[in-house]
């Protein structure tokens, strides 16, 4: 037999390659769509947990930040202008003039990370976007979280155009002479009202107005700043009492209040997803030890 025709009758050495037939090929789609509607929401969960967090630590350091900031100061700082880009260089600086003043009544207010010591990024949440700042209206003028002088049993009023404690006041001075720490604390900082049912939490026109409020717009960002100044368009839209926390509106005449609450993701009026911090103006002078005298 010829040598040609011999090997003809030997089995191919070459693999037999065969292509998927349309039935695998389904089945195999099959499968990783079920893999991602299985995977794809618990990695978008956990980075929204991650984001939330992130949020939580910022916040935690800012609210530290502002605490050293009044025991070296005895106010609060002004809130930055939002408005501005972060090339400017006066991004994340108070907008405070010489009477002790917030420029612009706030309206465009966010951390003072300058001012503060912090970096710009420490100002704004997991999300990137900028927290919103805004404080009681008199917080920041010179002295205004200074109760060294008032006395736990005074019963004077305050001093000067913001609540102030009378200084004449010794540990020794008759309790008419001395301001009361409940004077000093009426009409003092900002009312914050829960979302969903309105209740008064703190409340500016009493004694437990919050010395500021420190706010993360959440997943829909309605009403914060980029770090390039731009004003985001809530997505969703926001609900009704989430709008109360936007930017680039006034700080509200009395009673000057926001809101805190849990999240509603609805996509109605009743949606909310703000995360609110609001200590009180006396838990921010205890902790700075700005406290009142301890009589002996």
């Amino acid at each position: 037999m010829p040598a040609k025709n011999f090997r003809a009758l030997l089995p191919d050495p070459r693999p037999l390659v065969r292509g998927f037939t349309l039935i695998e090929i389904a089945i195999v789609l099959v499968i990783l769509t079920l893999l991602l509607v299985i995977v794809a929401p618990l990695a978008i969960g956990q980075a929204e947990i991650t984001r939330r967090a992130t949020t939580r630590a910022r916040m935690d350091n800012i609210d530290k930040a502002l605490v050293l900031f009044v025991q070296r100061n005895q106010r609060l700082p002004c809130p930055a202008d939002g408005s501005l880009d972060s090339t400017s260089t006066t991004n994340g600086v108070e907008t405070r003039n010489g009477t002790g003043d917030c420029v612009a009544n706030q309206q465009t207010g966010i951390v003072p990370f300058r001012s503060l010591g912090l970096g710009e990024e420490d100002a704004t949440d997991g999300r990137n976007f900028r927290f919103t700042f805004r404080i009681g209206a008199t917080l920041a003028k010179d002295n205004a979280l200074n109760m060294t002088y008032c006395d736990p049993v005074g019963t004077g009023g305050t001093t000067g155009v913001h609540n102030a404690c009378a200084t004449s006041c010794t540990s020794t001075s008759a309790p008419t002479s001395c301001t009361s720490v409940a004077n000093f604390l009426n009409n003092y900082g900002l009312s914050v009202t829960e979302a969903v049912t309105g209740t008064t939490i703190t409340d500016g026109s009493a004694t437990t107005g919050a010395a500021y409020v420190l706010i993360s717009h959440g997943p829909n960002q309605g009403g914060a700043y980029s770090s390039s100044g731009v004003l985001a368009i809530a997505l969703p839209a926001s609900g009704t009492k989430e709008a109360l926390n936007h930017n680039n509106q006034p700080l509200r005449a009395p009673p000057l209040f926001y809101s805190e609450g849990s999240e509603i993701s609805s996509e109605t009026p009743a949606h909310f997803d703000d995360v609110v911090r609001r200590p009180t103006v006396q838990s921010v002078i205890d902790a700075a030890g700005l406290g009142p005298r301890i009589r002996p």
